[in-house]
């Protein structure tokens, strides 16, 4: 294994010297190592060059105030080196692990990542800049001994602009990302699951493949997020923050905790936003859906649960068959519910202004803890069977109550 790994090494270099890139193998990685103590010698000899460094192993050196230019880095074990306000230009970096690395203040710009490994470590106010990354495992590094530890991955402050992120992968809990930036970024295939992210915002962004759902075992915390698109993510995308101009089509569901404005969703099994304005959701939706304070939200069609909770306004819903209907415990006003059928509505302590009416049918039950209050309203067909009782609490028997356009129950005036 060793003659052939050799022997493979000995053609990559022969292939870059023909190409006129500079091959650095393990033996010349001293004379590196000796020129880094002068940046301006380093420069000039290696920086401007385009470099091939392979099966090699980078000790714990410092790389300071130099700029490298199409270097290709393969195979190459970085081991706790330090990187301090480096520019990676077009740089190349292929089955490289990172182990406990030190980088603060570089700049990669238009650099290419392809199967790494991140082991430990801390990244720090870095910039990357065009390019990709394609399959990076963070991994803890636990230490043989009697000195023994957990460490993560540690990304602070960094900023990712015009690149592709595909496949983040966090091996348990193993990576910390706080404060990241990310504009204009195709993020596709990551697992979030077990990485805690804190304060992250997202501009121009478009999400596809990703799970999120992160409940116990991480988190992403405090998320903003505007002009993005969420695609395909799942199981369930759980999500918390401030949200603006976003486009979700999540098959399995989507919760989006916070602040919300300007929302567009579709083709959603099951669907929870709270504090939000300007919500459209286009139907079926073959799940529940629940809106906690709402205003200038459009539902066309839900064949499930459906919940309106807190102070809402100008809400329309097209059609609704569902088991249980809940309009409770706030004011709507200016609302249209049309087309609706339920077994069991929760109308308690709602108070409805200038809201409309049109085709409500109740099956089974109606629960009332204080009566509600139809204030100009516009109602047409809103019936019950005859059969359907009131209650107030579920150990407590069925009162009687008449909503103010019936004669009986069950009879409208």
């Amino acid at each position: 294994m060793k003659r052939l790994r050799k022997k493979s090494a000995i053609l990559l270099i022969i292939f870059f010297s023909m190409a006129g890139i500079s091959c650095i193998h393990a033996v010349r990685i001293p004379f590196i190592r000796g020129s880094l103590n002068n940046s301006e010698l380093f420069q000039k000899n290696y920086g401007d060059k385009p470099q091939t460094l392979i099966l090699a192993t980078i000790p714990e050196d410092q790389w300071k105030n130099v700029t490298l230019k199409k270097w290709n880095f393969s195979r190459t074990t970085f081991r706790y080196t330090q990187f301090d306000n480096v520019t990676f230009d077009n740089c190349t970096f292929d089955n490289i692990t990172f182990l406990k690395l030190i980088v603060t203040n570089c700049r990669f710009i238009n650099c290419r990542f392809e199967k790494c490994t991140v082991a430990s470590g801390k990244w720090i106010k870095c910039s990357f800049t065009g390019g990709s990354i394609n399959t990076m495992m963070f991994i803890p590094y636990e230490p043989s001994g009697n000195d023994y530890w957990y460490s993560w991955v540690t990304w602070e402050d960094l900023s990712f602009e015009s690149m592709r992120i595909e496949k983040l992968w966090p091996h348990k809990r193993s990576g910390r990302w706080d404060r990241p930036k990310l504009t204009d970024v195709e993020l596709v295939d990551c697992d979030f699951i077990y990485m805690d992210i804190n304060d992250p915002v997202m501009r121009k962004c478009f999400l596809r493949g990703n799970h999120f759902y992160n409940i116990g075992d991480g988190g992403i915390h405090d998320l903003v997020i505007e002009d993005s698109s969420f695609e395909n993510n799942g199981p369930y995308v759980w999500l918390g923050g401030k949200f603006k101009n976003i486009k979700v089509c999540e098959p399995e569901g989507i919760s989006l905790s916070g602040k919300s404005e300007n929302i567009e969703i579709r083709q959603t099994k099951d669907i929870s936003v709270e504090n939000v304005r300007n919500l459209t959701i286009e139907g079926p939706v073959n799940g529940y859906v629940l809106i906690d304070n709402g205003t200038d939200v459009k539902i066309g069609e839900v064949n499930g649960d459906f919940s309106l909770r807190g102070n809402c306004a100008s809400v329309s819903v097209g059609k609704a068959r569902s088991r249980e209907i809940e309009l409770s415990g706030g004011t709507f006003r200016n609302c249209s519910f049309k087309d609706m059928e339920c077994k069991d509505i929760d109308i308690s302590e709602a108070v409805f202004n200038q809201s409309t009416f049109l085709d409500i049918l109740i099956k089974e039950k109606i629960w009332i803890r204080k009566t509600p209050v139809f204030s100009d309203c516009s109602i047409v067909n809103f019936r019950r069977l005859p059969e359907v009782k009131v209650f107030e609490y579920s150990d407590k028997p069925a009162i009687t109550y008449l909503f103010p356009w019936e004669s009986a129950p069950g009879v409208i005036k």
